[in-house]
């Protein structure tokens, strides 16, 4: 997947509230990939958040443990906050 596949890390949440933060993160290690972050202007039976980037940057992308981070957090307090699987590039 290092040569041929987009960076890409969704959440798909249910019941949230207006004021509701949603926060997806693509992480290689530590390092910060691609991030997306919004505030919920109205309640959402269903939401999608999407993060990602389409290309493949030249030589691939770097070796390492990519993972994604979801945060919701509602009132200032987290409601979620749940990371994946890590999977390796190599």
């Amino acid at each position: 997947p290092r040569f041929n596949t987009p960076a890409m890390a969704y959440v798909w949440a249910a019941n949230l509230q207006k004021g509701d933060v949603v926060e997806i993160a693509l992480k290689n290690g530590k390092e910060l990939v691609v991030r997306n972050e919004e505030t919920l202007a109205d309640d959402k039976p269903k939401y999608l958040l999407l993060a990602g980037k389409r290309g493949v940057p030249p030589g691939g992308w770097p070796e390492g443990t990519y993972h994604a981070e979801v945060k919701i957090t509602r009132d200032g307090k987290p409601v979620i906050s749940e990371s994946t699987k890590p999977i390796a590039f190599e």
